[in-house]
């Protein structure tokens, strides 16, 4: 959950510093938040456990977290909390 707040607050934040967008810089902001999902759905679901025939205690949960609401509840929460000092300050 940190990470996830700390990268999207972060890619948000330097959006909004920026004067001038480009496709590359599109395409590297929202291809960092899409690789952090990424990776997490990779490295912590079941298919991990599949492929590489490993066990640990975080396999899972990916699509429980992921699936839930109040992670993606407490996830806006804490990000909108976040940004007003950045909004105030601008």
């Amino acid at each position: 959950m940190v990470a996830t707040i700390l990268v999207l607050v972060v890619n948000f934040e330097n959006a909004l510093e920026i004067w001038h967008w480009s496709w590359v810089y599109a395409v590297v902001l929202f291809g960092t938040i899409a690789l952090h999902f990424g990776a997490h759905i990779l490295i912590y679901s079941t298919m991990f456990k599949k492929v590489f025939k490993t066990n640990f205690a975080a396999i899972g949960v990916a699509e429980r977290v992921l699936s839930d609401l109040t992670f993606w509840l407490t996830l806006f929460l804490i990000c909108a909390v976040l940004f007003l000092p950045i909004f105030a300050r601008e």
